[in-house]
């Protein structure tokens, strides 16, 4: 698994490794246009079986740790997919994107 690290604490936010590299591309292309958004997971059960969500702007620190080995292709269309998210009110939410659910 990759992360993420959230604010000046570094909040770290457990991410699939098949999902970083979209997410990091898409995070990238809203926060390079000072577009500000919701991005929202689902917690675990061992952390309270809920959803966390995290305030996104490009003030705030954000670093990505992607584990070795991973693959680095990034789809456009995941991407994609991702940024049109992001703009509707619900923010995006990790795991909600199809094409990457469908392999």
């Amino acid at each position: 698994m990759s992360s993420m690290f959230y604010g000046e604490t570094g909040t770290e936010i457990v991410v699939a490794d098949s999902v970083i590299v979209h997410l990091r591309a898409a995070i990238t292309e809203k926060l390079r246009r000072n577009e500000r958004f919701l991005l929202s997971w689902h917690e675990p059960d061992v952390v309270g079986d809920g959803t966390s969500s995290v305030w996104l702007d490009p003030s705030i620190p954000l670093r990505y740790h992607v584990d070795h080995g991973v693959d680095a292709t990034v789809d456009p269309g995941v991407v994609e997919e991702m940024i049109l998210a992001a703009s509707t009110d619900e923010g995006l939410v990790i795991g909600s994107v199809s094409r990457l659910s469908r392999g």
